[in-house]
């Protein structure tokens, strides 16, 4: 079935509407004219649009009518409910982190979310054994951490017995939306493990499953086999990447419904169904009628434009505002975002709630390495002009 998108009353000149507008709109129309004319290239007549992520770029792809040329449908896919499928494939500790993709820390949260606990277990198993769900671990030490691997071993059994459960309801459900043969999936991207996970799964299940990937961009950390394409960026050429990632938490959420992540799935009589996780914002309802003006502002400019992009012209150029707002932030739209936040056991907030004399060296350095848009926390936290995006790039090295 299609969404509809309902229209919000939005205020006349709302700066998040604005934004949608001046920034997201255009960004979103470069990227589905691409999209489209990959797709008629390659010969792709089924398309997923992968929840959450996809959410806006289904819309998209809808408002300009190629709906019409392809199968399309809106799946419900999340980086754990493929990767805890996979689990039981696993032959020990070292071995199960295999489908984790790389950060320099990660949280004993984000571990056990990856090993298929939802929200509630984490917090039933922290209290249970006294574990700190915000203690960090350095990502490039976990094979070798002592501390980690005895939760593993502690949890394994029952890590095996989620994964075997969620293969075989995650295979009803690819049924049921007859994903089979050569298929696109659509998603935000980034490392390639949903696509990585999802030819994982059709190789240990003998599933027919042939994939193209369209992505807003990719570089892959997974051995994907199948074809795989950025909208601004690929490993083909990388020339946008740091321009990108550095704030990609604007990007993930400007593209996001107002769902939760799919969580794993249920069968009710014979269909399948997602089963959410808590969206983070539910009880901020201030924050999610921002977005939803933002996402008006985006389709209202496509609405405006449908008809004005030639198919050989430059798609690319239609996203450079929104990357050059990214790498050079005003204090304006610092203070946009300044409410935002993602949740991981506990709130991390895109820009800085601190003032500079409130950090000390470490501490800043730890903040910076856990905010998605890096050069707005620069900016939060000095405020004077300065080039972030080139400290940034020293950062990442």
């Amino acid at each position: 079935m299609k969404k509809v998108f309902k229209k919000t009353s939005v205020k006349n000149l709302s700066p998040y509407y604005q934004f949608g507008i001046d920034y997201f709109g255009p960004f979103l129309y470069g990227f589905t004219k691409w999209l489209y004319t990959s797709l008629k290239k390659a010969q792709i007549h089924r398309v997923y649009f992968f929840s959450r992520d996809g959410y806006m770029m289904d819309l998209a792809f809808q408002q300009l009518g190629y709906d019409a040329e392809f199968d399309t449908q809106y799946v419900h896919f999340s980086r754990k409910s493929l990767r805890q499928a996979l689990l039981y494939t696993t032959s020990g500790y070292q071995d199960s982190l295999q489908y984790l993709g790389w950060e320099k820390y990660v949280t004993l949260s984000k571990l056990l979310e990856y090993y298929g606990y939802d929200a509630t277990e984490r917090k039933h198993l922290a209290e249970l054994h006294k574990w700190e769900l915000s203690k960090d671990y350095a990502y490039d030490g976990l094979k070798n951490n002592k501390e980690v691997e005895q939760i593993y071993i502690c949890l394994k059994e029952q890590i095996y017995e989620k994964s075997q459960q969620q293969r075989q309801l995650l295979l009803a459900y690819i049924e049921q939306i007859g994903m089979k043969g050569s298929c696109a999936i659509v998603d935000i991207g980034w490392h390639g493990s949903m696509q990585y996970c999802l030819e994982q799964i059709a190789k240990y299940n003998g599933l027919d499953l042939k994939i193209y990937g369209y992505y807003i961009g990719i570089s892959p950390q997974f051995p994907i086999c199948g074809f795989c394409s950025g909208y601004l960026y690929n490993p083909q050429n990388l020339k946008q990447r740091k321009s990108v990632l550095c704030s990609l938490g604007i990007m993930e959420r400007m593209l996001q419904s107002t769902e939760g992540s799919t969580d794993s799935y249920r069968q009710v009589g014979d269909k399948i169904w997602p089963v959410y996780a808590h969206y983070e914002y539910e009880e901020e309802q201030k924050l999610v009628c921002c977005i939803k003006e933002w996402q008006q502002g985006a389709l209202d400019y496509i609405e405006q434009k449908k008809n004005y992009l030639k198919e050989d012209e430059d798609y690319v150029k239609f996203a450079q505002p929104l990357i050059a707002i990214g790498k050079n932030p005003t204090l304006k739209m610092v203070k946009l975002f300044s409410f935002f936040y993602n949740t991981d056991g506990e709130k991390e907030y895109y820009v800085s709630q601190k003032k500079l004399v409130q950090y000390k060296p470490r501490e800043l350095m730890h903040a910076l390495s856990n905010s998605v848009w890096k050069t707005g926390f620069l900016k939060s936290v000095f405020k004077i002009p300065f080039p972030y995006f080139y400290i940034y790039r020293i950062f990442r090295k």
